[in-house]
């Protein structure tokens, strides 16, 4: 765990720990370009993310809002693994087939090696008045009426989500660019 750590931050990240076993990575930047985008009907809610951002080159960001309704949803959500090195893991993919009202979500926009993007989003949606939540990062969610959407942009930082060998999972690994 500590030599992943070291690892990152030999790379530019910042880390700071205080008392009480509390770590954790990050890095400073700044907000860029703010995109209000409007996914039409019929249209793929993961795929549609995916696309605006690069048409407009933003592979380092975040969702700060969404919400609007989806005909189709596709979503995992975290269950106790205790045969993993987490303790977490993810149920069956779930899926739905009907109208459902997408109430908020917010989410990460990063980037492989390759500079793919990546859509990793955490959201909350009502199935005929039970409120349901997972993670939606595949295609195969419809957007019902509409889905709204506030990207923001991130400069500064580059966002990754490389394999953490201290849990046998990919998740968030921010860095500071030297040259912005």
């Amino acid at each position: 765990a500590y030599d992943y750590i070291k690892a990152v931050l030999t790379k530019g990240d910042t880390m700071s720990t205080t008392e009480g076993n509390v770590r954790y990575i990050s890095a400073e930047g700044r907000a860029g370009r703010l995109l209000i985008v409007r996914l039409r009907p019929r249209s793929d809610f993961i795929l549609g993310l995916k696309q605006v951002c690069q048409e407009h080159s933003i592979i380092n960001g975040y969702i700060g809002t969404c919400m609007g309704s989806l005909t189709k949803a596709r979503f995992i959500y975290g269950v106790p693994d205790e045969t993993l090195k987490s303790g977490a893991g993810f149920g069956p993919e779930q899926h739905i087939g009907h109208l459902c009202e997408f109430m908020a979500a917010q989410g990460t926009i990063c980037h492989d090696d390759q500079g793919e993007v990546l859509i990793h989003v955490h959201g909350l949606f009502v199935d005929y008045g039970t409120v349901r939540a997972g993670h939606f990062d595949q295609p195969g969610n419809i957007v019902g009426t509409t889905m709204e959407i506030a990207v923001q942009e991130v400069l500064g930082i580059d966002m990754t989500r490389p394999f953490d060998s201290e849990i046998d999972q990919n998740h968030l690994c921010p860095q500071e660019i030297q040259s912005e």
